[in-house]
C-alpha cells in the first residue's frame, strides 16, 4: 500500500466517505472519515467491515458482538468487532454521535 494513500466513495445517500492508509513498519494504520449525517447513531460498523474486506486479499471477519436489549445502546448494532485485512486483524464498533 502506498504511504498516504487514501480512498474516496459515497454511500447511497449520497454522504462521502475517506479512508487513509498510513503504513507504519509491519502495521498500517486506517482513518475512516464519513460525513456528517443527521441521524443521532451512525450504526454502520457492518458496512464498514463488508467494504473493507471486499477489497483486500486474505480478509475476513474474525468476530462481531452486537449490542443486545440489555445494552444501553441500539439492539443489534456492532459493540466490537475484529476483521481481517491481507492478514492484519483490526477492529471497529458502531458509534453513538451525540451533541450534534
Amino acid at each position: 500500500m502506498d504511504r498516504h494513500k487514501q480512498i474516496e466513495y459515497t454511500l447511497d445517500e449520497e454522504r462521502k466517505v475517506k479512508i487513509s492508509f498510513i503504513p507504519k513498519g509491519k502495521e498500517t494504520t486506517i482513518t475512516e472519515t464519513f460525513e456528517t449525517e443527521q441521524a443521532s447513531h451512525n450504526g454502520r460498523a457492518m458496512e464498514a467491515i463488508d467494504f473493507y474486506t471486499s477489497v483486500f486479499g486474505n480478509s475476513g471477519v474474525v468476530g462481531i458482538l452486537n449490542y443486545t436489549k440489555d445494552d444501553d445502546d441500539i439492539e443489534g448494532t456492532v459493540k466490537h468487532s475484529q476483521f481481517r485485512l491481507d492478514n492484519s486483524v483490526y477492529g471497529t464498533d458502531d458509534l453513538r454521535v451525540t451533541g450534534i
